[in-house]
């Protein structure tokens, strides 16, 4: 599957597009397919290694 991964804190340069392989669902579990997805400010601010109170 394609995936963007946060491999540490920063800005958007941070962020790498990557091939995994794809998940196995546990006993119990299921897999969805995600066709779209946003990030919210809490997100980016999380991702920038800063705490939001």
């Amino acid at each position: 599957m394609r995936a963007i991964v946060i491999e540490k804190f920063g800005g958007p340069d941070c962020l790498i597009y990557t091939e995994l392989p794809d998940p196995e669902p546990l006993a119990g579990h299921v897999v969805i397919a995600i066709k779209a997805f946003g990030i919210n400010h809490a997100e980016m601010h999380m991702r920038r290694g800063r705490r939001i109170v």
